[in-house]
């Protein structure tokens, strides 16, 4: 199966914050959403057994290979599907992520 990227990109800024002892160290960081690492975390929950069945993992990974052109429908149903298989097919926990880092990809849009 041939795989493509594309550039959906999305980014947030927070503060980081470090104490060590009596030394306190804060920090802007930049946070990152792409399509890379949606469907990263997509492979993981797969690979970890999240996703039960090869074919939800096959569509859901289908609705994140379409084109730039498509990235706000793709999203929706995207985050549609996982809703849909919450609980049943994907664990609660991974489809929690799936669709918060969904979420936060659109959001950039």
């Amino acid at each position: 199966m041939a795989s493509s990227s594309f550039a959906w990109d999305t980014s947030m800024y927070g503060w980081l914050r470090a104490e060590t002892g009596d030394r306190t160290q804060s920090d802007t960081v930049k946070i990152e959403a792409t399509l890379a690492g949606l469907r990263r975390l997509l492979d993981r929950a797969y690979a970890e057994g999240a996703i039960e069945k090869d074919g939800t993992y096959e569509s859901l990974s289908a609705q994140l290979s379409k084109p730039e052109e498509a990235k706000k429908e793709s999203l929706k149903a995207f985050m549609n599907h996982v809703r849909a298989q919450r609980g049943k097919k994907i664990s609660e926990l991974w489809a929690n992520r799936l669709i918060a880092n969904a979420e936060f990809l659109e959001k950039g849009q």
